[in-house]
């Protein structure tokens, strides 16, 4: 996974610097080299992190979540069924606190 994410950054990169190389004079000279080096830097460093530290994390979730899912069903589908009903609940849940908190945040 490391090898991976090292070579879709690098290719990254290749691609902003070349996007960066085709914009024009006058939208490169409203911003300094040093802004326009930290903001690609930043961004590729924030993909980097994702695929290295949370993307595995949540695939492996992910698949563990599946997996129980679907033992669970065809072992005891009420069990499931009895598991599963608040699902919707919590995602809601999950969904209207991270927006409140979002706001809080930039605030």
């Amino acid at each position: 996974m490391l090898h991976a994410s090292t070579k879709m950054l690098i290719d990254m990169r290749n691609v902003l610097f070349e996007r960066v190389e085709r914009l024009s004079i006058s939208k490169i000279s409203q911003r300094t080299a040093g802004d326009l080096m930290q903001r690609i830097t930043a961004d590729v460093g924030q993909v980097s992190n994702f695929l290295v530290d949370y993307f595995p994390s949540v695939l492996e979730q992910l698949t563990v979540f599946v997996v129980v899912g679907v033992f669970m069903l065809l072992y005891d589908p009420m069990l499931f069924l009895l598991v599963m009903a608040p699902t919707p609940i919590v995602v809601l849940s999950f969904r209207f606190f991270w927006k409140s908190m979002r706001k809080l945040f930039h605030k």
